[in-house]
């Protein structure tokens, strides 16, 4: 990959284009000074998830992967901003203005994925961007040449418009449809192919547990069931409003066919405790 604006072959300009994601890795991941493993593993999780499958893609006609990506940009001395902008730049002569705007917008979009530890929303403990992770992901708007005079509003209207059908955003309880209920899910299931659902701790105590069960929440459709994605829902809705829609939509489907009652034991587990 060389390491100035100068593009000169086929092979350089797919390898700007493949490490993308990767500049985008570091501006966000470097928020707060640091890179951790857990980010490292989301940043891998995502990058096989199929909502990235454009960027994996140009990653693997690059001839590389994401674990040989990890390492050249960890060790080598590469300027992320000159490096995104070279790859805006490419983005815009070399492909349609509409595939251009695809593949930054799915950039960005990761960007927020990385900012987000995990897809998780844990007890009454939202997992907010911080300060700094904002900002880096206007950084990487600004080199993408997202911003406009419209703002940021209409980035994340445009955002929305490449993601798959049935992703909508919920913004308010009322967004929240009939069809929505509770679906208890094992904690590999939360960390690996469907990292970007949003879900929620089983157990909301002060000794949680990566182990520890979660609850999904899934919209019941005629053939299909349709996780609630993190990103689809605005930091304005609270995860206890869309787990107390849940339950209520379950408790409504139930009532004709089964008598409803609470739990509420402690379970003898110093690491669970009281459970309702």
């Amino acid at each position: 990959m060389i390491k100035n604006n100068s593009i000169q072959t086929e092979t350089t300009r797919m390898k700007c284009l493949a490490y993308a994601p990767g500049m985008v890795f570091l501006l966000v991941a470097s928020a707060d000074n640091k890179i951790d493993q857990k980010e490292l593993k989301r940043f891998a999780t995502l990058m096989a998830h199929k909502d990235y499958a454009i960027l994996a893609s140009m990653l693997e006609q690059s001839g590389a992967c994401v674990a040989h990506l990890l390492r050249e940009i960890l060790t080598d001395n590469l300027d992320p901003y000159k490096e995104l902008q070279s790859a805006c730049a490419l983005l815009d002569v070399y492909l349609s203005t509409q595939a251009a705007q695809t593949y930054k917008l799915t950039l960005l979009r990761l960007a927020r994925g990385i900012a987000k530890p995990s897809g998780r929303l844990t007890g009454f403990f939202n997992n907010k961007m911080t300060q700094e992770q904002r900002t880096s992901i206007a950084v990487v708007a600004n080199l993408l040449g997202l911003h406009d005079k419209t703002g940021q509003q209409n980035v994340n209207r445009e955002a929305v418009d490449v993601q798959k059908n049935g992703h909508a955003n919920y913004s308010l309880t009322k967004d929240l449809p009939d069809t929505l209920f509770p679906a208890l899910k094992t904690s590999d299931w939360a960390t690996s192919t469907n990292a970007d659902s949003l879900t929620r701790e089983l157990y909301r105590n002060d000794g949680q547990s990566q182990a520890n069960p979660v609850i999904a929440y899934a919209i019941d459709k005629p053939e299909i069931v349709d996780f609630i994605s993190s990103d689809s829902v605005h930091e304005s809705l609270s995860v206890e409003q869309i787990h107390d829609k849940a339950m209520q939509n379950l408790e409504n489907r139930l009532l004709r066919q089964a008598e409803w009652k609470t739990l509420d034991f402690d379970s003898g587990e110093k690491n669970i405790g009281h459970i309702s």
